[in-house]
């Protein structure tokens, strides 16, 4: 008789923009993390606080450009964002199966219903993190048209050490 040893699942939050589909996988403090991506799916692997092994796999509802992805791991969870292959397409869901697995769910913080938005179609001038805008929220990501990515570079590198602007 054979068994199958069940691991547990992160909780894992994802949207959908234009040019990328993000996901973030909540596992505090995580530590030997894994993240193997190719174009049709996404496997998560690490232990969590307590020393337990997480394992995540999705097989996505379509596919991407793994070469042109990343991940960033955080104190609280770790981040993936996956190119999509075809761009301005909107999925319905993350995964090939039509049905939604219990710890999947959509981070409506983040999700905007962006077809046909020209604002957001306009916006994808290019991706940077939270990081390199000078804001604390380290491992999130936003899109910025490029005139305001330059803004804020030059903005932030303006701004004296201890001095907080907006």
């Amino acid at each position: 008789m054979a068994f199958t040893l069940l691991l547990p699942l992160s909780k894992t939050l994802w949207y959908d923009r234009p040019r990328y589909i993000f996901l973030e996988f909540c596992v505090e403090d995580s530590r030997d993390v894994k993240v193997d991506l190719d174009d049709y799916k996404v496997i998560l692997s690490c232990k969590n606080t307590d020393g337990i092994e997480i394992y995540n796999e999705i097989q996505f509802y379509a596919r991407v450009n793994s070469k042109d992805s990343q991940n960033k791991r955080s104190g609280r969870s770790i981040t993936l964002f996956a190119r999509k292959w075809k761009d301005k397409v909107p999925w319905p869901r993350l995964t090939k199966e039509d049905l939604k697995p219990a710890w999947l769910t959509v981070d409506f913080d983040n999700w905007r219903d962006w077809e046909g938005d020209e604002e957001v179609e306009a916006a994808m001038g290019g991706v940077c993190t939270a990081a390199e805008e000078g804001e604390a929220a380290a491992g999130s990501f936003c899109l910025l048209r490029s005139e305001e990515a330059a803004a804020l570079q030059s903005k932030h590198s303006a701004a004296r050490p201890g001095e907080i602007w907006e």
